[in-house]
């Protein structure tokens, strides 16, 4: 089977209709486009990536203490899903003192 090297090969080919062994795939490694950039891969995010994810783990705690006290208090009811909800933030937060902790 014969490998084409871009989109204008395969065209170009399929519009012959006609296969020759001898036909060479073009060079099109100097239009090929070149990235540059100026990151410095020695500077880490880490410490800001943490206060996001304690700060949405804060609204996380809030929001299921919420709903919890009042399925409690006000319905007098949890249900299998308060569990399920309660065991996920629990989940959630031991994976995030782990992740914390490397």
């Amino acid at each position: 089977m014969m490998k084409y090297c871009c989109l204008s090969c395969w065209n170009i080919f399929n519009a012959s209709h006609e296969y020759s062994p001898t036909r060479r795939l073009t060079d099109h490694s100097s239009t090929m486009a070149t990235i540059t950039t100026d990151a410095d891969l020695n500077e880490s995010r880490g410490t800001e990536i943490n206060v996001i994810a304690w700060v949405f783990t804060g609204i996380a705690i809030s929001t299921v203490s919420l709903k919890l006290f009042s399925r409690a208090h006000v319905v007098k009811q949890l249900g299998w899903d308060d569990f399920f909800i309660f065991f996920s933030l629990v989940s959630r937060t031991k994976t995030l003192r782990s992740e914390q902790a490397k």
